[in-house]
């Protein structure tokens, strides 16, 4: 094989491997999609303010406000997304093509109950997915002369969707303070995959396919625990602070393959033939670090609402131990109801 089809196979096999098996980041408010119909219309800001089943995801102690048993569910949420990526193929010699791709997803997201137990006690039990993603980017470049020309054309797909179940117990202290405690089991399924294709021309004739492509499927255990404050001050406002255990990975397992082939045009024949299966399984850790949210809601009149929620994190990668987390960061949001 020549120094330069070992420089092709070795490109194309590292670009998909990268693209498959690059670890998942997160940072900041990692909820993607509102889960609940109050959250839906508010932005999420609803720490402060949530009274139905959907306080078992933001914040417990709305349990503590349930006076009827009820079903809560929201048929479907949807995101319309945006990407871009400069520069996300370039050639030696300057040529480029940039990025840009939209994605449109649709999930049911919540379907929750709630159950007043007398004596102040109320059960939640739920089921919410604030975290979908079906994203599918094809993009080419043609680059050299043409006494000596490469066509590039890179395909990569995400196909991400996470589930939580939920249980907890909300408790109303005094008509004004409430408490609450949840349970939170995570089910995290992703699929990767990403290919790869050159065809190198010479003098307008074309000599060489270098083809590579990766796919790869991950899922994923966690679990983590709640806790919730909410505490009325007079008639109109509402404290009220949320927190989140650091998720423990549970279990999780992977399966890669990763492949490679350099073909000669000219006489066909395979001058290279690579592939790599990869398999592994993650023990315990944490992989989402833990979180509180505070949040302050006013209500000047009964049906009319300002809120405003404040998250502060420790942001950490989802295959990272917290001991490698990022700096901390913070996210606001705001809602109004009239």
């Amino acid at each position: 094989m020549s120094g330069m089809s070992r420089s092709r196979v070795r490109f194309a096999f590292a670009l998909s491997a990268a693209v498959t098996l690059a670890p998942a980041a997160r940072a900041g408010n990692d909820d993607e999609l509102p889960v609940g119909n109050l959250a839906a219309m508010t932005g999420a800001a609803v720490t402060a303010k949530v009274s139905d089943a959907s306080a078992l995801w933001y914040n417990p102690a709305g349990l503590g406000s349930v006076e009827r048993t009820h079903i809560d569910v929201s048929g479907t949420a949807y995101a319309l997304r945006f990407y871009s990526a400069p520069g996300l193929l370039q050639s030696t010699t300057g040529e480029r093509d940039d990025g840009d791709v939209s994605e449109f997803v649709t999930v049911p997201s919540q379907v929750a109950y709630a159950r007043d137990l007398g004596r102040g006690f109320t059960l939640g039990l739920g089921y919410f997915a604030p975290q979908a993603s079906n994203l599918l980017i094809r993009r080419s470049l043609t680059a050299g002369d043409a006494a000596n020309q490469a066509e590039w054309q890179v395909a990569v797909g995400v196909n991400r969707v996470q589930h939580n179940f939920a249980a907890g117990l909300g408790l109303s202290l005094t008509p004004r303070a409430r408490v609450g405690f949840s349970l939170i089991g995570t089910y995290e399924t992703e699929r990767q995959s990403a290919s790869v294709v050159a065809v190198m021309s010479r003098n307008g004739v074309q000599n060489q396919l270098t083809a590579s492509s990766a796919l790869g499927t991950f899922t994923r255990v966690g679990l983590e625990a709640g806790a919730g404050f909410q505490l009325q001050l007079g008639r109109a406002v509402t404290l009220a602070l949320s927190a989140r255990s650091p998720r423990f990975l549970v279990q999780q397992s992977s399966d890669a393959t990763v492949s490679a082939a350099v073909v000669n045009l000219d006489d066909d024949t395979l001058v290279a033939d690579l592939s790599e299966p990869k398999q592994g399984t993650t023990p315990l850790h944490v992989f989402r670090a833990g979180r509180a949210t505070a949040g302050i809601a006013f209500e000047p009149s009964p049906g009319t609402w300002l809120s405003v929620d404040s998250t502060f994190n420790r942001a950490s990668t989802t295959n990272a131990p917290a001991s490698s987390a990022r700096p901390s960061s913070t996210a606001a949001s705001a809602g109004t109801s009239w």
